[in-house]
């Protein structure tokens, strides 16, 4: 009975081995790449296509050469402990101004990031005569914002929407 136990213990050991190490071992979604370092207080994963940039201090990736729409997650400390996402919206949105010509806010929307409130906002603006579209996703926890940021022109925009909702839907803070 002994040996029946353990021979049926080291099969399950085998089979757990077995699908545990067809993963990539960093826990990635299949078609994803991690592309925050250890130092992040988040796991930000992009699609294995995009070229994660580590040139920042910034978690960021773009798409490719031809087409450098890209993505980055940035976090920062409040100034205020009991700052809300809408604190932070009001402080961005004077900000967009003193960076870019002609802001036009396209949408604003309540969303969530690993099941905290977020706000959601997608806007257009010129910088140095080069029209952007720009869609941010911020959330506040313990007094921190982090802020994942999908920039493109504005042709380039619609076609990397699927992938940012993947980046979004995994991203995680810690």
């Amino acid at each position: 009975m002994k040996r029946l136990f353990a021979a049926l213990m080291l099969i399950m050991m085998l089979i757990t081995l077995t699908f545990t190490s067809c993963g990539k071992g960093d826990g990635a979604p299949d078609g994803m790449k991690l592309a925050s370092g250890e130092a992040a207080d988040y796991v930000f994963y992009v699609p294995e296509k995009w070229t994660v940039d580590l040139t920042t201090k910034a978690t960021a990736a773009y798409y490719s050469a031809d087409d450098p729409s890209n993505v980055s997650v940035t976090a920062w400390d409040l100034e205020y402990a009991n700052s809300t996402v809408e604190d932070w919206w009001a402080v961005e949105r004077e900000d967009l101004d003193l960076v870019f010509e002609n802001v036009e806010i396209v949408t604003e929307a309540n969303t969530t990031i690993d099941g905290t409130a977020a706000k959601k906002i997608e806007y257009t603006g010129v910088l140095s005569e080069m029209e952007y579209k720009i869609m941010q996703v911020a959330v506040v926890r313990d007094s921190v914002v982090y802020v994942l940021t999908y920039t493109s022109v504005p042709e380039s925009y619609d076609i990397h929407l699927d992938e940012v909702a993947l980046m979004l839907e995994y991203l995680e803070i810690k």
